[in-house]
């Protein structure tokens, strides 16, 4: 699966690698109740297994299909009213200040749709960026809820880059796949129990 997030996701809190990260034998249950254990999360793999992913894919595809209209739309114009001066020229071709006008126009034109192009870019990664972050903070609550429950009090993203060696069962990310999609079940209920109580206008 193409990481879409892998460079994209910062790590929720940062831990002291202790408990489920190293390598001895696990901490016992009183220290779990002391919340010094290290839940492991692999944010990847909860966008792909809930279809996050493409969500977020075709969101940013429909944002740049329709930042390229809008520069498509101001090169037009720009050639447009290129075309305009050029006539305007040929209809005295003798006035040279004209033809430097033109240049001048010209030379202009084409800054100002390389800064279009330039914010457009920006406004394109800013989208991007929104859309994970609004992904992450959908994720936290029911990733809080599976670690309390084990008893583990940090979370970190599963990251090659960051993490050397875990054990398995400090993995949540399936149990926390499991709390999202309960969570969305019960909301739907109640979202369609709100509209057939809601009154009818007219």
């Amino acid at each position: 699966m193409n990481k879409l997030f892998a460079l994209s996701f910062t790590l929720m809190a940062l831990p002291c690698f202790v408990g489920c990260t190293q390598t001895e034998p696990a901490p016992t249950a009183a220290k779990q109740s002391q919340g010094l254990g290290v839940a492991i999360i692999d944010l990847d793999e909860i966008a792909h297994q809930l279809g996050s992913d493409k969500q977020i894919v075709t969101a940013i595809k429909q944002r740049e299909a329709a930042l390229n209209t809008k520069l498509t739309e101001l090169a037009k114009s720009y050639a447009e009213a290129l075309n305009k001066q050029k006539e305007a020229m040929d209809a005295e071709p003798a006035a040279e200040e004209g033809t430097v006008q033109l240049a001048s126009y010209q030379e202009q034109a084409n800054k100002n749709f390389q800064n279009a192009r330039s914010q457009a870019k920006q406004n394109l990664a800013v989208h991007r960026q929104q859309l994970i972050s609004k992904f992450r903070e959908a994720v936290k609550p029911a990733a809080r809820k599976v670690a309390r429950e084990r008893g583990l009090s940090v979370i970190v993203t599963k990251q090659d880059s960051l993490l050397y060696d875990y054990a398995p069962e400090c993995d949540i990310t399936n149990d926390v796949v499991e709390a999202l999609r309960a969570s969305a079940t019960k909301s739907k209920p109640a979202e369609s129990t709100a509209q057939a109580t809601a009154p009818k206008q007219g």
